[in-house]
């Protein structure tokens, strides 16, 4: 029997007089990574290291060889990948995301990868939902996760605070400096970056994105 625990917190409001509503998440805080993985293959199904190691390490670059050929994915059982497509952001843009009134404006200039989808088949959901499960809640009954509650004028003085000291700043950051949940430093990020008073800018700088003071100029 599986035992899932889960934490409960507020939603962010942008109406402070509406009522406090709620949503609930899995209160994760463990990885199981390759080599656990590779561990369990071999403990519970005598599967060989020698071939689950060269199979997990080269699956993504398999994956990912197929969408660059513009083919999505499909693992029986598992899913199905696909690319996930967006406008390119210019350096120059007004806008944080471009917008196109006319599709003759839109070349292969204008697009990028965004991401990756990922649809899990039925057979895979199946694997959990006809499993019996426990839930336990984390924050236990009647309690709320922390999610600190500021209003946009506390948020954008403490960011422009942060960024007269340091270069950029990452929703990981936002979360220690306000003390915020992943999906509130996320939500506060689109804000902070949406036009017309936009206070940010983001860009991809590896595999993270980096925010900065948009320079208007």
């Amino acid at each position: 029997m599986g035992n899932i625990k889960f934490s409960v917190h507020r939603n962010p409001k942008t109406d402070p007089d509406a009522p406090d509503t709620y949503h609930v998440r899995p209160d994760s805080y463990a990885t199981a990574d390759r080599a656990e993985i590779v561990a369990h293959l071999q403990e519970h199904h005598h599967l060989s290291r020698v071939y689950t190691e060269p199979l997990l390490t080269e699956l993504p670059h398999v994956i990912v060889e197929y969408l660059l050929e513009n083919k999505t994915v499909h693992l029986q059982g598992l899913g199905t990948f696909s690319l996930r497509l967006a406008f390119r952001q210019h350096e120059n843009d007004a806008e944080e995301k471009p917008i196109f009134t006319d599709p003759a404006d839109i070349t292969g200039n204008e697009v990028k990868i965004d991401g990756i989808n990922f649809r899990p088949d039925k057979e895979f959901l199946d694997l959990m939902t006809t499993r019996e499960v426990h839930f336990e809640n984390a924050t236990s009954r009647g309690r709320v996760g922390h999610t600190a509650q500021y209003t946009t004028e506390e948020v954008r003085r403490h960011v422009i605070e942060y960024l007269s000291t340091h270069d950029h700043l990452t929703r990981r950051q936002l979360m220690q400096l306000l003390g915020l949940t992943k999906h509130a430093a996320w939500k506060w990020l689109e804000r902070l970056t949406a036009a017309p008073n936009a206070l940010l800018k983001g860009e991809k700088v590896g595999t993270t994105f980096v925010y900065r003071i948009r320079n208007e100029g």
